[in-house]
């Protein structure tokens, strides 16, 4: 289902259009911010035509998703951080509160925190006893559950239920040094900075991709607007990966490669 979270609460709201503002002055003073946010943007929608199945209808706002005559046989919630309201404009649809028939199944749910918000408390105890099935990636949020209780169980990110042969075959070349250090990094981080430091002495090229939306203080060559095949293959063709994102971890860990 191709559905847009909106913003539910006032106080969400003013913030949101404050930010939303805010964001659009920044891209008409830096250009190459521009061109960073529509490039990313043009290459993960060529990669969902290519390999996802998508609703032809987009659906903006929980309303729209509560009106829709949907006739699914199961629904299916999942994965990283969807069921963290801060990130999710507060939105109930990934709490699957829409179906009217069906069953609701959760894949790897994930809050991406220890802590949680009183409204993702709330929400949980309101639309988890309603799925057919429950399950979660992080062990915390497995006790959490069997707390309120009901049946869940950890598993896996989907990211690995997959071989190494099929992520490599969804790879994209884009031009790369012989040999780089591939730096994917959330924030900055003194740690990763010190490393880099370290093998520079080997005279390796250093190129760093921002996961997480803020500018890193990171000396080397930054690629944006990277498709997902792409970034596959910067993790894939590296001499060494520095991340402290989970994801960076994992396809590291896929594709074999010392991080």
């Amino acid at each position: 289902i191709d559905y847009i979270p909106t913003v539910n609460s006032l106080e969400g709201k003013s913030k949101s259009i404050f930010f939303s503002i805010c964001q659009k002055l920044s891209k008409l003073i830096h250009p190459f911010k521009l061109y960073h946010h529509l490039s990313k943007r043009n290459a993960f929608n060529s990669f969902s035509k290519k390999y996802l199945l998508i609703s032809r209808q987009k659906y903006i706002g929980e309303q729209s998703l509560v009106n829709a005559q949907f006739s699914y046989d199961a629904y299916i919630a999942g994965s990283d951080q969807i069921w963290n309201t801060r990130i999710s404009n507060q939105s109930k649809a990934y709490f699957l509160h829409f179906p009217k028939s069906g069953l609701k199944i959760a894949y790897a749910g994930s809050y991406g925190k220890e802590q949680l918000e009183e409204l993702e408390v709330l929400y949980i105890r309101q639309y988890f006893p309603q799925f057919h099935a429950l399950s979660v990636r992080e062990d915390s949020a497995n006790e959490f559950v069997k707390g309120l209780g009901l049946v869940s169980s950890t598993v896996l990110d989907p990211v690995f239920l997959l071989s190494s042969n099929i992520w490599e075959s969804i790879m994209e070349e884009l031009p790369v040094p012989k040999e780089y250090i591939f730096v994917y990094a959330m924030e900055d981080n003194e740690t990763i900075n010190n490393i880099i430091e370290k093998y520079n002495c080997e005279n390796l090229k250093v190129i760093y991709c921002d996961g997480g939306g803020s500018q890193l203080g990171i000396k080397g060559t930054e690629v944006t607007g990277v498709s997902p095949g792409q970034f596959l293959y910067l993790i894939a063709n590296a001499k060494l990966v520095l991340t402290n994102s989970f994801h960076g971890t994992a396809f590291s860990i896929l594709l074999g490669k010392k991080f």
